[in-house]
């Protein structure tokens, strides 16, 4: 059995995404893949025995946890089948508001605009910012796309909303419900709540930076979110995932708040391997890419390895070129 640092894997969704400009897709075959493997050398335990080995300091080097964020359908038509056939815990973060929606995240609306205008160029406004963007190249797309969603975070949901209903009516774009990108419904989610390998938690309700909000806008982020899932699926809710989950995305406000709103962790998207020093409100995660087998065990034996994130950043020009 190898051994490594004990880990938190991220994973966002379970499909054959065409384009994934955001890099959040992983293929049914290679997630199947990536299972088995981690399940044939390592200790593959849900989130709360490992939040739990973390606070008594009994971690002892090759644990790993299986986590989602978001909320996407596919979580519930492709990873769950996945996961209960190789038998494999995974804890899936909801962001509340979009539970139900007919709509697409707005990151995934952002792509299907400026992949499908054709213009040769757009300009994004939102509140008292404007910013153009070249469209004239698939790489000049794809940079387009990372521009706006990086302004765009920077933002309440309202201008975001706005901001992307502006430029799809400028651009003449209509704005659908891809398969590949559909949200899970509260039915979905009652049903996957049923599955012993399947632990729900919070990703907030709006899913916003919490230092854009303002402390009590911040707890009652935690408090909702908690809420509404706990009367959904008629369970606990012990755990948060930070939007984003960046060391700018959260602040030790949020990390106070986690507690005193009845949480037991808040969990980070800061690429880190889990250790002794590690705060039990701000657990950091590695982000998994769609690698065959061969790159995930050369990723999983060297996650720093930047030329692997640079290959699967510049594989998203040659999808869109397709």
């Amino acid at each position: 059995m190898t051994t490594i640092a004990p880990r938190i894997l991220l994973y966002h969704k379970v499909s054959n995404d065409p384009i994934d400009s955001q890099l959040l897709a992983v293929s049914p075959k290679n997630f199947r893949d990536q299972l088995v493997w981690l399940k044939e050398n390592y200790e593959v335990i849900d989130l709360s025995h490992l939040i739990d080995k973390i606070n008594k300091t009994s971690l002892h080097g090759n644990e790993i946890a299986i986590t989602f964020d978001d909320g996407y359908r596919d979580n519930w038509t492709q990873m769950l089948p996945i996961i209960s056939e190789i038998g494999i815990p995974v804890t899936v973060f909801i962001a509340t508001d979009f539970i139900n929606s007919s709509h697409e995240f707005w990151w995934d609306q952002v792509e299907q605009i400026v992949v499908s205008t054709q213009e040769k160029s757009l300009t994004l406004c939102i509140e008292d910012c404007e910013f153009v963007m070249e469209l004239s190249s698939a790489n000049r797309r794809i940079s387009a796309i990372d521009s706006i969603c990086a302004e765009l975070k920077n933002y309440k949901q309202f201008s975001i909303r706005k901001a992307i209903k502006d430029l799809a009516h400028k651009l003449e774009c209509s704005i659908g419900t891809r398969a590949t990108h559909e949200i899970m419904a509260e039915s979905d989610l009652k049903l996957m709540s049923e599955s012993k390998w399947v632990t729900l938690g919070s990703h907030t309700c709006s899913h916003t930076r919490m230092p854009l909000l303002s402390e009590q806008e911040q707890r009652d982020e935690l408090v909702f979110s908690k809420q509404r899932l706990e009367q959904l699926l008629k369970q606990d809710i012990s755990f948060i995932s930070y939007p984003y989950g960046n060391s700018i995305d959260f602040s030790p406000i949020v990390e106070k708040l986690v507690i005193e709103c009845g949480y037991i962790a808040g969990i980070a998207n800061i690429q880190k391997d889990l250790s002794k020093e590690t705060s039990i409100t701000a657990i950091p995660r590695r982000l998994v890419r769609n690698w065959n087998r061969e790159d995930f065990i050369t990723w999983m034996h060297n996650p720093m390895d930047s030329e692997m994130e640079r290959n699967a950043l510049r594989h998203r020009t040659n999808r869109l070129q397709q």
